[in-house]
């Protein structure tokens, strides 16, 4: 199925990354930073996407990124991470396939983090499928969740609408208090 223009648009009106830290928006794929932690086995767990240091609003030695001596001394694993600008565009699709190649990640994680970083809308549309599911927008979830780009337009145009909907309450009890 083809998209819509007005779709395609939404979809892409929705950029940008959302730190899985902090819940802020990461700006620029300059200002994002994947990181995982490897364990002694080689295994890797924990994919996820955070401010890189730099640009963390949180600040301190880390940021937003891993704490490097609490996983050292935790689970004696490794702090493995990589600048998000390597994770986008064809070649970080690659990459991310590259690392599904070398079965060291559970799959669940690389398949989300393709999805956030290479499905168009997924990234914020993501946040609201359990609303979007509990108001019945879209129905129960596959096992594997791999959402259509249709459905993320319905998702995002029914948060869109709440949020509009919010802006209006809060607009008019303002002017009930003049």
């Amino acid at each position: 199925m083809t998209l819509p223009a007005e779709d395609v648009l939404l979809t892409s009106a929705a950029t940008g990354w959302i730190c899985d830290k902090c819940g802020e928006p990461i700006q620029t794929a300059a200002d994002g930073w994947v990181q995982w932690i490897t364990a002694r086995d080689g295994t890797a767990r924990q994919l996820s996407l955070v401010h890189h240091k730099p640009a963390s609003p949180l600040g301190g030695r880390y940021g937003c990124q891993f704490d490097e001596d609490i996983v050292r001394r935790g689970d004696r694993g490794i702090v493995s991470d990589n600048s998000l600008v390597e994770f986008v565009g064809p070649d970080g699709l690659l990459y991310l396939m590259q690392m599904i190649k070398r079965g060291v990640f559970p799959l669940d994680e690389i398949f989300e983090m393709i999805k956030r970083l290479h499905v168009p809308g997924y990234e914020h549309a993501r946040l609201h499928f359990e609303n979007a599911i509990e108001a019945g927008i879209l129905g129960e979830p596959s096992d594997d969740a791999f959402y259509t780009q249709e459905q993320i337009v319905r998702v995002l145009r029914f948060e869109e609408s709440i949020r509009l909907s919010r802006e209006a309450d809060a607009y008019y009890e303002e002017k009930m208090d003049l």
